[in-house]
């Protein structure tokens, strides 16, 4: 029993690794609010259905044009193997930092384990579920416990049509019970990730970027005694963006190699194992502008997962779908997402999930 907790425990918190993004910067350095609603569903799963409400916010304040500060929380309200489980999410907190003269941005985040933490032991089945990286659920789990983040990304253009950069972060994981007796004290591996990109400009409508990530990560721990360590993961990534006047095409490829995970049992015995599977996933999206009120995003996506010890690995899923986004005012606007999944496993024939989202964006 103790060793079965130990691998749905790094199930579940391995395919929710927070990743350390690209910097990215704002057309205009202005306060900006967003909240998103959303409805998922998947059938066709355990003979049961996922479902899960959920809603996201986002407060990005800047203090002037190098210094921002993030906010960021939510609520869900999940509906799997006949068990509902609904409660906040933690609280999130990044300062970003811009270094111009350098060609440096610093990022230092917090999460703060105010979203539901223990879990009802007859209900991890159900998180488990809605923890796995093919749903794509926005609010897999409520409550990680305490996380301290710390990024540096550099990036320069080396000439008037190529730019590099490099990148690295730490995040420091605290422990926390994910079983409502307490039975079991959690404690997260550290992760560190490096990073190195490469962007291409072709004339003035086309560019090239590719980037590799690698993330190595330290021991989990149950009731402070190391249970697993995950291999290291690679991410190769390579995206085409092309544009039309005001329209733009955007084609992504991306794949993620998880090497086999080591398992600590009794006696300090280690076995290898291979259980966060690969991962290839490719992505079209097309952006029409349809006039100063209105664009439509065209999306179409796929995904392919490899079969391993995990539950519910092996997955083909295709997806595609629809993002207007309605501008009401210069200052607001309202984003849409329509979007139909379908895909099959060896042990799933077929299953299938809609998202539905609507939401707003307001700039201060």
């Amino acid at each position: 029993m103790k060793m079965k907790y130990i691998l749905i425990l790094a199930f579940s918190f391995l395919s929710t690794s927070i990743l350390f993004s690209q910097i990215t910067v704002e057309k205009e350095n202005k306060t900006t609010f967003s909240i998103m609603p959303y409805y998922q569903y998947w059938g066709g799963i355990d003979s049961t259905n996922i479902r899960q409400y959920s809603g996201r916010f986002l407060l990005k304040y800047f203090f002037n044009r190098d210094i921002s500060l993030s906010a960021q929380g939510g609520y869900a309200s999940s509906d799997a193997l006949q068990n509902k489980i609904d409660g906040i999410s933690d609280f999130q907190l990044s300062l970003n930092y811009k270094i111009r003269n350098l060609n440096t941005a610093l990022n230092f985040g917090v999460n703060l384990p105010t979203g539901e933490e223990g879990i009802n032991p007859d209900y991890f089945p159900s998180s488990v579920l809605l923890a796995q990286d093919v749903f794509n659920m926005k609010l897999p789990l409520l409550g990680q416990g305490t996380n301290i983040f710390m990024g540096l990304t550099w990036a320069k253009a080396i000439s008037d049509f190529i730019i590099v950069g490099l990148g690295t972060s730490y995040q420091i994981k605290g422990e926390y019970y994910p079983i409502t007796d307490r039975s079991i004290l959690y404690k997260p591996a550290n992760e560190l990730l490096v990073t190195a990109g490469l962007d291409f400009r072709f004339g003035n409508t086309a560019t090239l970027s590719g980037d590799v990530i690698e993330i190595f990560y330290g021991k989990d721990e149950i009731n402070n005694g190391s249970s697993l360590s995950a291999g290291t993961k690679t991410i190769f990534s390579l995206m085409f963006r092309q544009f039309y006047g005001y329209n733009s095409l955007v084609v992504l490829f991306r794949y993620r190699y998880s090497a086999d995970d080591k398992v600590y049992g009794y006696f300090d015995f280690v076995y290898h194992e291979k259980i966060i599977p690969n991962n290839f996933m490719t992505s079209f999206n097309f952006k029409n502008y349809v006039s100063k009120f209105l664009t439509l995003q065209y999306i179409a996506e796929a995904r392919f997962y490899q079969k391993t010890v995990a539950p519910y690995s092996g997955f083909n899923v295709y997806g595609f779908g629809i993002q207007p986004n309605i501008n009401l005012s210069s200052s607001l606007s309202v984003p849409l997402t329509i979007k139909y999944y379908m895909g099959n496993s060896d042990e799933y024939s077929s299953v299938n999930g809609v998202e539905l989202g609507l939401g707003l964006d307001i700039i201060f």
